[in-house]
């Protein structure tokens, strides 16, 4: 079954972003208070999509 069909595919697109995103949190982090706040914006958002994605796992894609 091709990748797009069965989302393995999809779920590896996922966790790279998620790694890159996690990179970028780091560098954000480095650079003091101002990135320490954008990095926990950003982490707030990947547990939402996370949450998002972990729902919608459960149910049959609509059209």
């Amino acid at each position: 079954m091709p990748d797009h069909v069965n989302g393995t595919g999809r779920q590896e697109r996922i966790e790279a972003a998620v790694a890159l995103v996690n990179r970028a949190m780091c560098l954000a982090e480095s650079e003091g208070l101002l990135g320490a706040a954008f990095a926990g914006d950003l982490e707030k958002a990947i547990r939402s999509v996370r949450a998002g994605i972990k729902g919608k796992s459960h149910t049959k894609a609509q059209p």
